[in-house]
This record gives structure tokens, sequence and C-alpha cells, in this order.
């Protein structure tokens, strides 16, 4: 991590709704577009920092709701970012990172920290003009109806706006949480008589609008904006953002893969009957029980499919499942015949064990003879692994 000396002022409200260390998570994006980092690197961008939450409500806690359907809705890949435009995938922790592209003139500061106890994880804001400096008209009522700390309000200019970008998770209500809107199913495309619309008056007319929204895990796209945003060029644009918004399949989920431009991923928690699994493939793909179907790869096409087999952490000598560590190294072996292989398609295997869990990982590839670039492209998907430490045996 390295020091962020341009960090803002902390007499902005929404630094007091979420106090950020002045600590920056290194760039995702980089980890995700490499081939080979150092193992010291890549564990470096897995830590997290922690800051306190500040607001009247009283401390619980809950998980992202698990019982929601998990659509797989999966982001742009990165030939559809516009010209002019920049990319990065940011978060408080990289099970909260989302891939976000916008234009270059606009100014994007993501969260640092991750908030003890609160209804929700701040991800990032962006605002659409340099001479945003402090917290916005609009821009701290998150949730509708719940009371926050504010110290000043900046109005806004009819034509701009701020971003944020939230992940739900209940916790820190101190019992019923307030009537919240429901959240939907994530769209292909939004729009804004999908969101929840407040007005206010800051001296200038603005407008709020908030998106609840499931997509593997619950989220919220909250924009404060200027009268003439939302029938505008800018407001046309934000749409675009959040439409192309690269999100974690699961922040609660025990394995999963980072989020990276032109791939597609999902992960499952697991319960009584299906196990623990997650997977990332470079082409669009949706899970046919588990993981994708392996006949569905087309020739160039690479498929990563993780399992965890049972519950219990294998014991250190277990010849099946070897301990090791993350990130892992793609086997050089390929095979082309195994019980129930696919015609023209081959795969490399992987049993180890990682953080207690034991896993069971098999690498696809859309032909008999993968290319280097396959193979690279595999190690990097592999490089973006992420497993949780298992809960020790009561």
């Amino acid at each position: 991590m390295k020091i962020d000396e341009r960090d803002e002022q902390l007499g902005a409200a929404l630094d007091q709704l979420v106090a950020d260390l002045p600590l920056e998570l290194p760039d995702l994006e980089r980890i995700a577009g490499s081939r080979r980092r150092p193992r010291w690197a890549a564990a470096a961008a897995a830590v997290a920092v922690v800051a306190v939450f500040v607001s009247v409500i009283a401390v619980a806690a809950t998980q992202v709701g698990r019982e929601a359907d998990r659509p797989n809705r999966p982001g742009p890949v990165a030939s559809e970012v516009p010209e002019g435009w920049r990319t990065r995938t940011v978060g408080p922790s990289p099970g909260f990172a989302v891939g976000v592209s916008y234009p270059e003139a606009w100014k994007l500061r993501p969260s640092r920290a991750t908030a003890i106890d609160a209804p929700a994880q701040p991800v990032f804001r962006i605002r659409t003009s340099a001479d945003l400096t402090g917290p916005a008209c609009g821009e701290l009522e998150v949730f509708p109806g719940v009371p926050t700390i504010s110290i000043g309000r900046q109005s806004l200019r009819p034509d701009q706006a701020v971003v944020s970008v939230w992940a739900y998770t209940g916790g820190g209500w101190g019992g019923e949480p307030p009537r919240l809107p429901e959240f939907m199913a994530r769209p292909e495309r939004l729009s804004w008589d999908q969101a929840r619309l407040r007005e206010y008056d800051c001296g200038r007319p603005a407008t709020a609008a908030t998106f609840f929204l499931e997509d593997r895990g619950r989220w919220i796209f909250h924009v404060a904006m200027g009268s003439a945003v939302m029938d505008g060029r800018v407001g046309r644009t934000i749409l675009e953002v959040l439409d192309g918004l690269r999100l974690p399949p699961d922040p609660t989920a025990p394995i999963r893969f980072l989020p990276a431009p032109g791939w597609f991923e999902d992960a499952d928690p697991g319960d009584r009957i299906d196990p623990v699994s997650a997977w990332t493939s470079n082409v669009p793909m949706v899970a046919a029980g588990t993981f994708p179907d392996v006949a569905l790869l087309p020739p160039d096409g690479v498929l990563v499919a993780v399992m965890q087999v049972g519950d219990e952490p294998p014991a250190p000598d277990n010849p099946n499942f070897p301990p090791a560590d993350l990130p892992l190294d793609v086997p050089d072996y390929v095979e082309t015949s195994w019980e129930g292989s696919i015609e023209g398609r081959s795969r490399s295997t992987l049993n180890v064990a990682v953080n207690g869990r034991a896993l069971d990982i098999s690498i696809y590839y859309g032909t008999t003879a993968p290319s280097e670039e396959q193979r690279a492209d595999a190690e990097a998907a592999l490089e973006r692994l992420l497993v949780a430490e298992a809960s020790p045996s009561p």
C-alpha cells in the first residue's frame, strides 16, 4: 500500500460517514491484467484497512442477502469501453472490488476502508466536475429517511453530479432496519424511472436517484445531481457508467474470482446440497448446474472452475490435497481424455489445500492444443482467485 497524499479534506460530511484512512488499495486492475506477479504483491492486494462508520444507527451484523437470486449478469468486455474513458478496479477490499469505466475528465475516489457495523460498504464515488470538493446536496441520504450526520452541503450546478456505489450488507441497524425499497434484479440497462427519486433545495434545486439492485449480491447505486443532469448528456453518461460496472460475484462467497475486463464469473457460497464453488471464463457463459457446459467453449475459450471438496480442512499430510499458497500456478500438463471428456476440448487439473479448504480445480480449454495466450490467460485468472480462511471445527 502507499500513502495517498492527495486526500481531500477530512471536513467533508461523506468522510464522516466513512472515515477513510489515507491508505490506497493497490489498483487491482493491474493485478487482473498481469501474467505473473511476485507472490508478495498478490498478497498485498488482498489486505484491507479498517475504518469507523459514523452514523446514528446502532450496531448489528448480518451478511449480504444470500437468499437473493444471483442473476449471472456480467459487465461489458474491454472493447466496449468508449474512447477517452479510463478503466479501474477499486474497492475497500478484494471482496468488494468493482470494475468501473468512466470519462477521464471525471474524478474517481475509491473507498480505502471497510466500514465497521455499517448497513452498507462504500466502494467508490465519482464527481463529474473538478469544482466539486465538498459534500454535495443530496449526496448523503443513501438510505431514504435514515438520519445521517452532515456538516454543510455544497450546491450542485445544473450540470454537476456525484455518483456513489455501495455494497449493501444490512449490518449496523441495531434491530429492525427501516423499510427500504425492494432490491430489484439488475437490468441490462438502467433508466431513471427505476430509481427512487428525491428532490432537494440547497440554494439550487437538486435531485437524488437511488437504485437498489440485486446482482449476485445487493448493491446501491446513488446519484446526486443538478437540475439539468437527468435529461441531459451527463445523465446519459452516468447511466452508461453504471450499466458497465463489473461487480464481484458475491462479497461473502468463500471462494471467488476478482472481476476483470472481458471475463465473466460467478460464485456459490454453498449449502447443504451444493458445494462451495466459483468459476470464471473469457467468454460469456451461464452455469448449467455448478459450472458452465464445457462443450460450449469456443476454440479460444478458457474456463477455470474451482470446487471445495468437503467441509472439513484436509490434514496437512493428505497426499490428495497438498498445502499450497496463492497465487496458484497452472499445471504444465494438458489432458484430452477423462471421464466425461468432450471431443475437441482439453483440461489441466489441480488438487490443493488453500487456507484450510480442499480445492478441486479444473482449467478447461476450447481446443486440444491450447495456445500460449490461452495458458497465460488461465494463469492470470488463477491470480485473481480469492480463498477465505476456513472456520475452525467446533
